[in-house]
């Protein structure tokens, strides 16, 4: 491809495959080229890591003047850019300063509003303010139409105000629940699914309706709630309604989460994929999440890469459990590709400056992932050290309530005990055995989908210990797809 395309291509290859439906939906090209260049991305956006060639013999013009259209159109649709300028409107408003420009664009979005709109609560308080700026400049006309708009769609404000009140309720148990274990958040279910499907109210408690549906799903590994729920976000995606690229990366990485609850590995990482297509504020937690799916598809090599590419992000990560899971990760990839000293190094130099976050947020997954570099590099004292001081064996007790436990910090210490010839090779099958049937009836007679890596570092370590334990798992029907 020559150069001259190379702009436009990474351009084309940052948008999303719903994007492209969007667009497929409005446009009315008479122009058969810009068709052709249109469906050219639209077959690419599909595509994770082999691209289609676009046209170099079409006029590189109509590359840049499609370009600009797709821009437009798709800003046309997107609910975060109208909240920004909703906002900056009422600023301009509050200090009467607002543009002639913005004030028609607001009139008409007022006559051709209503409740059902994604920012309907944003433009009902800017018009509360915005009505007092007109009448005291005698605006009549204008003040009639903000006036009006009010009026009518009092009754649904108020109403989608008490329900943005409950909704926040209703995360106070749900949160509790994800991080305590301590409330019932189910009862929750029924109400905040009709909240998601009620088409008369506005999209943004829509929305939080659903981001709070998946962590009920998720606190109960109820993942059957999920799929009517994404199926029809994505309808309303595809038809461009409360649309945004941050929604749409958003919705892919829940993808992501719904197939690997599921065990469909593939589908899990093409969704993946998508989600880190463009950066914003999620993106590293979105890496993380693919990540940890190609590491249970014994892929490190592609998720280290990832992860590395995160590395500028990630550094400056504010959400410090995004930013351990980042760390703990690339340590799990340094792991699966044997490279032990550089996981420990990274673990090490981490821990030093982030010690008291780690045990505030993610220590069972950071320790997992040290304590395997350790054993790999034959270290087995520094680990019992290193649990001593860290006091990690009377922590994973306490953590044992958590729902998405795995006994992965016991067993690398077990393994260690093994080598250094403390534990025999029964006692260590035999714990390894009872640990598993106490995970697979406490989930319902299943195993956490995660559990895939643990079985594949004891099969790194201790193969021998491995193959005895599949053995008895297998006996009773458990394991099988490992």
């Amino acid at each position: 491809m020559r150069s001259r395309l190379q702009t436009f291509a990474a351009f084309a290859n940052s948008l999303l495959p719903i994007e492209l439906d969007i667009l497929q939906s409005v446009q009315r090209f008479e122009d058969t080229e810009r068709s052709r260049i249109l469906d050219t991305i639209s077959a690419n956006c599909s595509r994770i890591d082999s691209f289609l060639p676009y046209d170099e013999e079409i006029d590189k013009r109509k590359y840049s003047h499609l370009k600009t259209w797709i821009e437009e159109r798709l800003e046309a649709f997107d609910v975060d850019k109208e909240f920004a300028w909703l906002s900056a409107v009422e600023l301009s408003v509050h200090s009467d300063a607002i543009h002639s420009d913005d004030e028609k664009r607001l009139l008409r979005m007022f006559q051709g509003a209503d409740a059902t709109s994604y920012n309907f609560l944003k433009l009902y308080d800017l018009g509360r303010m915005f009505r007092h700026y007109l009448h005291v400049r005698m605006r009549y006309a204008e003040h009639k139409c903000v006036t009006d708009f009010l009026a009518v769609h009092r009754t649904s404000y108020e109403y989608a105000r008490l329900v943005n009140d409950k909704l926040h309720q209703a995360t106070e148990d749900i949160i509790a629940q994800y991080t305590t274990n301590s409330t019932d958040s189910m009862r929750w279910e029924q109400w905040l699914s009709a909240v998601f499907y009620d088409q008369s109210l506005d999209g943004y408690n829509r929305n939080l309706a659903l981001i709070r549906l998946i962590f009920i799903a998720y606190n109960y590994r109820r993942f059957d709630l999920l799929p009517d729920k994404f199926d029809y976000q994505e309808k309303l995606l595809r038809e461009g309604k409360f649309y945004s690229r941050r929604l749409l990366l958003n919705f892919y990485s829940q993808r992501l989460l719904m197939y690997a609850r599921q065990n469909e590995l593939e589908k899990a990482t093409y969704y993946g994929y998508l989600s880190i297509r463009a950066e914003n504020n999620d993106y590293v937690y979105y890496v993380n999440n693919l990540a940890a799916i190609l590491l249970r598809q014994s892929r490190a090599d592609e998720a280290l890469k990832v992860l590395r590419q995160s590395l500028p992000l990630a550094r400056k990560e504010q959400n410090i459990h995004n930013k351990i899971g980042n760390a703990a990760y690339i340590c799990l990839a340094y792991n699966q590709l044997g490279q032990f000293k550089q996981s420990v190094t990274h673990a090490r130099t981490f821990f030093d400056v982030y010690r008291k976050e780690i045990f505030d947020h993610r220590w069972h997954l950071f320790f997992s992932a040290w304590l395997e570099a350790l054993l790999g590099s034959g270290d087995f004292n520094a680990m019992l050290r290193l649990a001593q001081q860290q006091q990690l064996t009377d922590r994973n007790t306490v953590y044992q309530k958590s729902p998405n436990y795995l006994p992965s910090i016991p067993w690398m210490l077990s393994l260690a005990g093994y080598r250094l010839e403390k534990l025999k090779f029964r006692q260590i099958s035999q714990q390894f055995y009872d640990d598993v049937l106490q995970l697979y009836h406490q989930h319902g007679s299943s195993l956490p989908a995660s559990m895939s890596t643990l079985f594949g570092s004891v099969r790194r370590h201790a193969p021998e210990v491995f193959d005895e334990l599949k053995g008895l798992l297998q006996k009773r029907g458990i394991m099988g797809g490992y």
